[in-house]
């Protein structure tokens, strides 16, 4: 009940509120089928997509999450990590007049081709994943394409996503979240 199958749910929140913590947890118990937070699951194979955290502490956690929930830790490490926090690579440019998938996507899409079922992917997280240019980030139009592009590119990869959002420091201190309205109007899952 707390995420639509087939589309990309955004989970909102400033640096130490544990986003990466709580997209673990998740994909975790999505990957095993053990509930979250008393209610059933539909079991999912985990993919994290992680550019913030490297292999070693992404490891660390998972571990902590798996004698947490009581689980084999040979199950959790079937699940799929790929560790981009050496990389710079996003997933999609996205400029004010067009949005450019890359060769990254092309590499997740054929990885998430070859997982049978349905995957859970979380992107960890918004500002490494998607790049903008320009004023794309705060143009609405823009960002609308970048979210629907999302969700049918979760619906024909046959995956549920949480992308992890940190709101911009610079447009807080502007008051402001530093993106455009659309990142809080147009997805149909937000957490904040």
């Amino acid at each position: 009940g707390l995420l639509e199958r087939g589309r990309v749910a955004y989970l909102v929140g400033t640096v130490g509120m544990h986003k990466s913590r709580i997209g673990a947890h998740w994909g975790i118990a999505l990957h095993t089928g053990t509930p979250i937070y008393g209610r059933a699951v539909e079991q999912s194979h985990f993919v994290h997509l992680s550019w913030e955290n490297g292999f070693d502490e992404d490891a660390r956690r998972a571990q902590a999450n798996s004698t947490r929930l009581g689980l084999s830790q040979a199950v959790v490490e079937s699940a799929t990590h790929w560790d981009l926090s050496d990389e710079s690579r996003a997933i999609v440019d996205v400029d004010d007049t067009s949005l450019r998938p890359t060769t990254l996507w092309g590499e997740i899409g054929v990885m998430l081709r070859s997982i049978e079922g349905h995957k859970f992917v979380l992107f960890d997280s918004l500002y490494n994943a998607l790049r903008f240019s320009g004023q794309a980030k705060i143009n609405e139009t823009a960002v609308r394409e970048c979210i629907n592009w999302l969700d049918r590119e979760a619906r024909t990869l046959d995956f549920t996503g949480l992308m992890l959002q940190h709101p911009s420091q610079a447009g807080k201190n502007q008051g402001n979240a530093g993106y455009s309205e659309a990142w809080n109007n147009a997805p149909r899952v937000q957490f904040h």
